[in-house]
């Protein structure tokens, strides 16, 4: 599963364990979504098998999201034969503010 790890040591250290998990949730399906949305605009999706594979899983204080589909970083990053499409780290590139609001608003509940 590819990772994305966005340091908030200091935001989450004065919330409740509860509230971190709805945050992390909330911010987690928005890049899984975002992620799904970016994979059918890049134009890479054929079977649309990497694309339903996307999915985001929590942990304690963190969330990862990822693919288990075994070609996915080569769809990503690329070969020397085909141009990446970096369908997930655009997410964290392109919407960091969205991201940490939805990380704020489960913070809010």
């Amino acid at each position: 599963m590819s990772e994305i790890t966005v340091n908030l040591n200091n935001f989450i250290e004065n919330i409740l364990p509860e509230k971190i998990a709805q945050g992390l949730e909330l911010a987690g399906q928005y890049v899984e979504n975002t992620a799904k949305e970016n994979i059918t605009d890049m134009g890479a999706v054929d079977t649309g098998a990497l694309k339903n594979s996307i999915t985001h899983v929590l942990g304690d204080k963190s969330v990862e999201i990822g693919t288990s589909v075994e070609y996915a970083p080569y769809v990503h990053d690329g070969t020397s034969k085909m141009e990446g499409r970096p369908f997930l780290q655009n997410v964290v590139d392109e919407h960091m503010t969205e991201i940490v609001e939805y990380l704020k608003r489960g913070a809010e509940f």
